[in-house]
């Protein structure tokens, strides 16, 4: 008998195995909800949400929006507000969220 994680949030958190990536990966996920303004009081509430959003919008559109997400790092990086290796650690947890859906 196979249980199905319903909640994108959980399947999310199930897909990262150690508790410190976890805490880093939900916490830059939730800054890209935030960057977005994903309505919601939670992370769980935000998750769904996007997840409904990516449905209604098709790919094309998500891809736009990370997009858009990275260019802001990458002009904080070019600031030198954050360093360029730290980039690609903000694109993880959204491409391990959206690899799950």
């Amino acid at each position: 008998m196979q249980i199905a994680i319903q909640d994108p949030f959980s399947r999310f958190e199930f897909g990262i195995k150690a508790e410190e990536t976890r805490q880093k990966y939900v916490r830059r996920l939730d800054i890209f909800f935030d960057f977005y303004n994903v309505e919601g009081k939670s992370i769980k509430e935000k998750s769904k949400n996007f997840l409904k959003y990516t449905k209604e919008n098709g790919t094309e559109k998500i891809t736009d929006l990370i997009i858009g997400y990275m260019s802001y790092q990458v002009g904080r990086a070019n600031k030198k507000i954050i360093s360029k290796s730290t980039v690609r650690n903000f694109y993880k947890p959204i491409k391990l969220f959206c690899f799950l859906f």
